[in-house]
């Protein structure tokens, strides 16, 4: 945009799901990308692709984390420190995600908050440093303080869960989705970290009257 005209020219075109949009201090423009790339695009002051930053096709929905991918990623913006934020449009796990721009690494990133009540949330009873919560599962490191994502093993909210050893020694998580006596209790077995394998299901239709 000419700001003493007002006339207006394309200089970008042809892109797929661009979400986000910035600028750095030398006028390069950061553009955010959904499905398929998932991944921030940068452009020169001619508009030519220099490089991208994150993993081709973001983070998988479910399993290990993947840190160096995104999901969704929305909201961009590059800070005085040389350093791009990208805010993730997904919940499993919430993330703000900042990388360098000079190399594209991840620097560091920033989880949550979590859902209305934080309802669906778990300790492991073999190791108190492990949690669930948010579809996620969580690992804190009791010297520092901080939690670390280790995946996702879910793409729903729970309204509650609780773990349960089995007779045949194996450890399951329970989780309920239920609205006023209607939904689906489903039961997981953990197989490792933030690996969960469904192996049962049950729905109630109708609720009482």
């Amino acid at each position: 945009i000419d700001p003493e005209t007002g006339s207006m020219a394309v200089i970008l075109k042809g892109l797929q799901n661009a979400r986000g949009l910035t600028t750095d201090k030398d006028g390069n423009l950061y553009v955010s990308f959904g499905e398929p790339d998932m991944q921030v695009i940068v452009f020169d002051t001619q508009a030519k692709e220099t490089r991208r930053i994150g993993r081709k096709g973001g983070h998988a929905r479910v399993g290990p984390w993947q840190p160096d991918g995104m999901f969704n990623p929305s909201g961009v913006a590059v800070d005085k420190e040389g350093q791009l934020w990208v805010m993730e449009s997904y919940e499993h796990p919430k993330r703000v995600s900042v990388w360098n721009l000079k190399d594209g690494a991840l620097v560091r990133d920033f989880f949550g908050p979590t859902h209305y009540g934080a309802s669906g949330a778990a300790i492991n009873p073999r190791d108190p440093n492990l949690l669930v919560g948010e579809g996620c599962e969580w690992r804190l490191d009791p010297q520092t303080g901080k939690s670390a994502c280790l995946g996702a093993f879910d793409t729903e909210y729970h309204d509650f869960a609780t773990y349960r050893e089995g007779a045949n020694g194996k450890l399951y998580l329970f989780t309920n989705q239920m609205r006023y006596g209607t939904g689906k209790v489903q039961v997981w077995e953990r197989l490792g970290d933030a690996q969960y394998a469904l192996r049962a299901e049950l729905h109630n239709e109708r609720s009482s009257d």
